[in-house]
């Protein structure tokens, strides 16, 4: 059974191209910015590469495994691969959708989980590499324990490693890590789950998802929010759009101008909407002051395109 194991996960290179589907996004647009993600994953006593691609509204775009070995693409889409071992026991599934970004890896039992594993990524799209170093271990008991290690992330932005989180059932066992990301007022997490199912049918996965909504805040006094500023996004077909607006130094905040696409303005009691003509982009601008400190909130709506399973992508392994 090792031994099987073993050769299954030797080496999988595996190369998945999906074809442009930008109609079909559901992807937040904080998290189309990363463009993807690399993790290595602790399975079967070695370490199994997983790399992902996205295009600029979210769609996967390239999925890519290592080592090479005996893999194939059951399920496949512009936000969903799943890809089956021979045997049909274990399976690793990539996703983007909605406001997350992830990988699963499932397996036979938690022995075959153990180990250390890395996922890094360019969480707020700035060109520069964060790092999350995780172990997966045993209690002594057969529950899982996860420790987050040295956490290396780019000048300026602030990391907070949460508390261990464990729930049991008659099921089983679940246990989360979350790493918290904020700059410039966004605020994204990275959650690494492991789940050990007992019974009939025991089972034991693997899951690292990072998650954002396209929200910015921004808490300050008014000097240091004062200026010209812009929110940036994509429509379903992939035309790139941006709201230009001004925070001005009597505690105000203006609309300027929309870009890419027509779009209509809405004046609200503290700021302003923007919604892109015939499509469910929009943006919303608030400055509020309480207390003496100053909220700009900036709320992006976009990746609402409706379901759509795309074209059935090409696979090399």
């Amino acid at each position: 059974m090792v031994a099987t194991t073993l050769k299954r996960f030797a080496a999988v290179l595996l190369v998945l191209f999906l074809l442009p589907a930008s109609a079909s996004a559901h992807t937040n647009e904080q998290i189309a910015e990363t463009n993807g993600f690399t993790a290595t994953l602790p399975l079967f006593g070695t370490s199994l590469t997983v790399a992902v691609s996205l295009d600029d509204v979210g769609n996967l775009s390239s999925v890519s495994v290592t080592p090479t070995g005996t893999y194939t693409a059951t399920r496949s889409g512009p936000h969903d691969v799943r890809l089956t071992s021979a045997d049909g026991q274990s399976a690793v599934v990539l996703r983007a959708k909605g406001d997350k970004l992830g990988v699963r890896a499932k397996v036979p039992t938690l022995a075959d989980l153990l180990g250390s594993g890395t996922w890094t990524g360019d969480v707020f799209g700035t060109g520069e590499t964060t790092s999350v170093p995780y172990t997966i271990g045993d209690d002594g008991s057969g529950n899982p324990t996860i420790t987050i290690g040295s956490v290396v992330v780019p000048s300026g932005v602030e990391t907070e490693v949460k508390p261990t989180q464990t729930k049991t059932s008659d099921e089983g066992v679940k246990i989360s890590a979350r790493v918290v990301f904020r700059f410039d007022g966004v605020t994204k997490w990275l959650t690494i789950t492991v789940a050990v199912k007992t019974g009939d049918e025991p089972s034991a996965q693997l899951k690292i998802e990072l998650k954002a909504k396209d929200r910015q805040r921004l808490e300050s006094n008014l000097a240091d929010l004062v200026g010209s500023r812009t929110w940036s996004g994509h429509l379903c077909d992939g035309t790139p759009v941006s709201v230009a607006y001004e925070v001005t130094s009597d505690g105000r905040v203006v609309f300027t101008s929309a870009t890419g696409a027509p779009a209509t303005t809405k004046t609200t009691g503290h700021g302003f909407v923007v919604r892109f003509t015939d499509t469910k982009v929009k943006v919303a601008v608030k400055l509020q002051e309480r207390d003496g400190v100053w909220r700009l909130s900036v709320k992006g709506s976009t990746g609402k395109c409706g379901k759509h399973e795309g074209p059935t992508p090409t696979v090399n392994s």
